[in-house]
């Protein structure tokens, strides 16, 4: 209640000086000056402190250094009033000067000035003044660390006597708790941060203090941003702002506005993307590429004014995140703030704020392309950090090093660099757990990616250089595009066969069969009638590649890993339908109801455009009915057979399959016509009975039998031993698995199917087991149960998967569902698919059974996507080789 507290010391300092009790007054004076820096209004400060200039003199010409405050002491009007009263006085004015001096970045006189305050206060001084001595402390911690001496601040901070929060003045605890946030943000030490802001918050909620929780809040929401945690932090600003408003604080209004934007810009691409359809054919014939317009992604959002209502670098820190997402849409608009922000911000002696103009400048060189100044910006900010200890800083400066070196052919020096960054980041982010450390690293760059993302540039780069080239001209361009897009190709393959190489400890791994083909052999050899559309999530921006028979093109769209994560994430909660039976879940029935709502259009259409598919599917030829997708990172999720084309589901013209490379490997034959046959319809503990899984198992039997397989089943046999099911696995040629699914969180490995559910892991197949396993024979795994075709992104962003683990393990195709399956439908469905499977090729006979499922051939009509969407054929998309 600023106005009112200020109202109150107006009339004090009012009736004090009426009274002639000067000291009372200037008191309450100084007290008004605390007011206006808890508010941000340092001219406000400035006036107030000038309003003391008949008893103090002037504050501008005062010698700051130990001897000139001394002597200054001695000068001024307090000096006849009594030892107690001036104490009190001295150690007040002294707090305000030192915070008024930290928030127009003159650090060193600030501490200079508080270190001065704090002696006035400690000692024989009066209870008024001692009582001063812990703002000052906090006021000189606060100062150690914007200054950037955070070995001292840390020292400083850890020497106050931790008391209980209700015994100790509210402001003191929550400036504690906050600043020993900020200290362990700099340090990298995230997840202590988060609880230390996260304490803030709730202590204020509790307390009742309006103003100081939204400030917290935003602190808080501050904080999310960077750990990626979007979602949150808008809450949190949106939150504050309604509060500020309340209170008719425009300060902190301005700044919750500032910090939501923040939020938002995550979101946003930083990339100039370029959505192109290349073809040999056009090539040859020497058309213009289809949809080759340079796709410009939305500019960043306005930020609001910021008022320092925190600190000196808190401001500069908004301004600097505001540079950098300008930097993304206007370079030339960003250089003119940075202008602007040195103007403001070089007269400080922050080392912080000094390394961080530093850094700009290599961010406004590397967007310029000019990597020798990016790279020597970045090696003086690299050396000062480390000298500071600041991990998160310096992780970001060796990181954009790296890519400088690659740029300027110092490969070896730029992989050394890389790797020190990547010990780093693990560094950092193991003081998260769980699912917080998961979601920090979800936007971290790794070397890798940042090289190809330079490929991706070239690409566009080259593509640009076409469009203002001759006929001839244009025709070389787009040939070494073809080649330069078959190259990157080849190397995202090796990329993320590797990456999956590390999600559980296989001893074997599936590498791509032969000799790598050339550009021709992959136009040449692909099959007339089925594409391959293929996805890779960089942290800004989706590439999308595609090939097949005398085509070959790629686009790239302007949508972060963040905001392709929270559309993926957003489709899948209104994806719902209603389960009519039990579900073969995954260890999830306590889940809300399944219901499909039918305002999804809109997000499946932000789904579409992400992913350019419209973009990708006209650059194919007419003749394509089959699409093999490569999803990556929350791809993974996306059930491609429900996205919109053409006003139908995608489905309704293709025949769709995960593959896992775009130059597949080549199954053989089966050499032993076996088939195993596995139906667990018991439940345990939470785990519903599957009534229908028998039938289901007995009719697949039958089937399997009518082709010739020698049929091996294991249906509700509780004889059986996971080591001789294992062993028919090894020499099946189909096997088929009905029953329940468990996923294991925290050891992602232990996840997989339940046998025996009453033995517990002892009865489960793990994705350990099959990783394990040797698959050569098997054609055709179907995994008829909950989640089976989900993947699990684990930290460092490796996907966990049981088809991609069956496939590494030599499975040639596998059928599993995203989601739950209702035990009741999935009779029908797999019944479907399978008399479907033995005259089609696997995609097709997948799309048979779905397309019934819409038609209503399978039960009533129109059944909801939610039932027939998730399934999915991963894997070899042609005809069993039996």
């Amino acid at each position: 209640m600023f106005e009112t507290a200020d109202d109150l010391l107006v009339t004090m300092v009012g009736l004090c000086r009426n009274a002639r009790n000067d000291v009372a007054a200037d008191y309450a004076q100084l007290k008004r000056v605390e007011l206006a820096l808890a508010r941000g209004r340092m001219q406000q400060s400035f006036n107030l402190l000038g309003d003391l200039k008949e008893r103090i003199g002037d504050v501008d010409e005062i010698d700051l250094s130990p001897r000139g405050l001394k002597h200054w002491e001695a000068t001024i009007e307090w000096r006849h009033i009594e030892a107690a009263d001036r104490s009190v006085l001295l150690t007040r004015i002294y707090l305000v000067m030192g915070q008024v001096l930290a928030g127009i970045g003159r650090y060193g006189d600030a501490l200079t000035v508080l270190e001065r305050g704090l002696a006035h206060a400690e000692g024989a001084a009066p209870d008024l003044a001692r009582r001063t001595a812990p703002h000052i402390g906090l006021a000189r911690v606060a100062a150690l660390l914007e200054y950037g001496d955070l070995d001292a601040a840390e020292r400083t901070l850890a020497s106050f006597v931790t008391d209980a929060p209700d015994n100790l003045a509210p402001a003191i605890h929550t400036r504690q708790l906050e600043l020993s946030g900020k200290l362990d943000m700099l340090r990298g030490r995230l997840g202590s941060a988060a609880r230390n802001f996260e304490g803030v918050v709730r202590f204020c909620d509790q307390k009742g203090f309006g103003r100081a929780g939204a400030a917290a809040a935003l602190n808080l929401a501050h904080a999310l941003v960077l750990f990626n945690r979007v979602g949150e932090a808008l809450w949190l600003a949106e939150k504050a702002g309604v509060r500020a408003a309340m209170l008719g604080d425009r300060g902190l209004e301005m700044r919750a506005a500032t910090v939501a934007s923040l939020a938002l810009a995550r979101r946003r691409s930083p990339v100039m993307a370029a959505s192109l359809a290349l073809s040999v054919k056009d090539m040859v014939q020497g058309r213009q590429s289809r949809g080759s317009d340079i796709r410009r992604p939305a500019r960043s959002p306005v930020l609001l004014p910021v008022s320092q209502a925190d600190n000196f670098l808190s401001f500069f820190e908004d301004r600097a995140l505001e540079f950098q997402w300008v930097l993304a849409s206007d370079p030339e608009d960003a250089k003119a703030r940075l202008g602007l922000m040195k103007d403001t911000f070089s007269s400080t002696d922050s080392r912080l704020i000094h390394i961080q103009l530093g850094v700009l400048d290599g961010h406004l060189a590397l967007v310029h392309r000019d990597f020798a100044a990016a790279e020597s910006y970045f090696g003086r900010a690299a050396e000062r950090l480390s000298a500071l200890s600041l991990k998160p800083e310096l992780w970001q400066v060796q990181h954009l090093r790296a890519h400088c070196l690659t740029q300027l052919g110092k490969l070896s020096e730029a992989a050394r660099l890389a790797e020190s960054a990547e010990r780093l980041l693990l560094d950092i982010s193991g003081s998260l757990v769980g699912g917080d450390r998961d979601t920090y690293l979800l936007n971290k760059a790794t070397m890798e990616e940042a090289y190809i993302a330079s490929q991706i540039e070239e690409l566009v780069r080259e593509e640009a250089q076409s469009a203002q080239a001759s006929y001839l001209g244009r025709l070389r361009h787009r040939i070494r595009t073809a080649r330069r897009l078959h190259r990157l190709m080849e190397h995202i393959d090796a990329y993320k066969l590797g990456r999956a190489g590390r999600q559980l400890a296989a001893e074997t791994e599936v590498p791509l069969q032969g000799r790598r083909p050339s550009m021709l052999r992959r136009l040449l050899v692909s099959r007339r009638d089925r594409a391959l559309l293929s996805y890779l999530v960089l942290p800004d921006r989706v590439f999308v590649m595609w090939s097949g028979f005398m085509t070959i093109g790629f686009a790239v769209s302007p949508v972060t890993r963040i905001d392709l994560r929270e559309r993926v994430r957003n489709w899948h909660q209104r994806m719902r339908g209603e389960r009519v039976g039990p579900a073969r879940d995954i260890g999830m029935a306590d889940d809300d109801p399944l219901v499909e709502e039918p305002s999804d259009e809109q997000l499946i259409g932000d789904l579409g455009e992400a992913l350019q598919l419209d973009t990708a599917l006209a650059a194919l030829p007419k003749r394509v009915s089959g699409l093999v997708v490569i999803p990556d990172d929350a791809l993974h999720g996306v059930p491609f057979a429900a996205l919109s084309h053409e006003e139908r589901y995608l489905v309704e013209k293709f025949a769709l399959s995960i593959g896992y490379a775009t130059w597949p490997s080549v199954k053989k034959r089966a050499r032993r016509k076996l088939g195993l046959v596995v139906g667990v319809s018991k439940g345990f503990g939470r785990l519903q009975d599957l009534p229908q899984v028998p039938a289901e198992s007995h009719a697949v039997a039958d089937r399997l039998g009518s082709w010739g397989l020698e049929i091996r089943p294991f249906i509700d046999d509780e004889d059986a031993s996971k080591a001789s099911m294992l062993d028919v696995f090894q020499e099946a040629a189909i096997a088929h698995f009905a029953c329940h699914g468990t996923f294991e969180p925290d050891q992602p490995d232990q996840s997989g199917l339940e046998l025996m559910p009453r033995m517990g892991r002892d009865g489960r197949l793990t994705l350990h087991d099959l990783a394990r396993v040797r698959l050569d024979n098997c054609q055709h795994v179907t995994l008829s149960s909950c989640w089976s075709a989900d993947n699990f992104i684990i930290p460092g962003r490796w996907i966990v998967s049981l088809p991609e683990t069956l496939w590494r393990s030599g499975a040639a195709s596998t059928l599993g569902s995203l989601w739950p399956v209702d035990d009741d439908f999935a009779v029908a469905f797999v019944s479907r698919f399978y008399a479907e499977m033995k005259r089609l090729p696997r995609d097709a006979a997948l799309r048979e059974a779905q397309l019934a499922s819409l038609s209503g051939e399978l039960g009533r009509r129109g059944i909801p996507a939610i039932f027939w969407a998730g399934f999915r054929v991963c894997g070899e998309p042609g005809r069993l080789r039996l």
